[in-house]
């Protein structure tokens, strides 16, 4: 059997989420420092134990105050994917678990890596009423550091994590820019939904 067609057992995935409550409050506390990728490649190497094409983000959460996102590239893996979330522990006020859907990986580092850098994110609405128009200006340090399409592959991928499938019908148009430098009233992504459902 070929690694791509590797299915884990419930033990493999159970070992899995055993490591995660071990780790998961130095994840969180990397995070708020701003130094996740200590743990990108030792979670990495973990989902490899269970399938190679599974995919991981870590980005601030819907309900809690993180969301360990988890799909794959391939069907099965996406089936696999499906599995692990659904032992995974019971949402709290520190980690939600959810599936990623079909996002698109993002460039250069992959899709992993660079959510994982952007879980800083903040974002400031300036809203033009006479024109249905509100432009989010996201900021983080690292941001500037990305080429323009890749951060506006993230940025729209950011925005769709957060939103759903509700970007598409909403009457105010979005216009997504990055800032060099943190605007005033800039707030976190788990802020950003309900500021945006104010608008229509």
């Amino acid at each position: 059997m070929s690694e791509a067609e590797r299915v884990p057992g419930p033990e493999t995935i159970a070992a899995f989420w055993r490591w995660w409550e071990r780790t998961r409050d130095p994840i969180a506390e990397a995070i708020g420092d701003l130094r996740i990728q200590d743990f990108v490649e030792p979670l990495r190497d973990r989902l490899g134990t269970l399938h190679p094409d599974l995919r991981f983000s870590l980005r601030p959460g819907l309900e809690s105050a993180h969301a360990f996102g988890l799909t794959g590239t391939t069907p099965q893996a996406r089936r696999i994917a499906t599995t692990v979330l659904a032992a995974a522990p019971a949402r709290d006020a520190v980690w939600e678990y959810t599936g990623l859907g079909e996002q698109t990986p993002a460039p250069a580092t992959g899709c992993g890596d660079l959510e994982i850098e952007l879980t800083g994110l903040r974002v400031a609405v300036e809203h033009h009423p006479d024109l249905d128009t509100a432009v989010l200006h996201f900021f983080h340090p690292m941001l500037a550091a990305v080429g323009e399409e890749a951060a506006e592959e993230l940025l729209a991928g950011t925005l769709a994590a957060v939103m759903g499938d509700d970007v598409a019908t909403r009457r105010t148009k979005l216009i997504l820019t990055r800032a060099p430098v943190k605007p005033a009233g800039a707030v976190e992504l788990s802020a950003l939904r309900p500021l945006l459902e104010a608008l229509d």
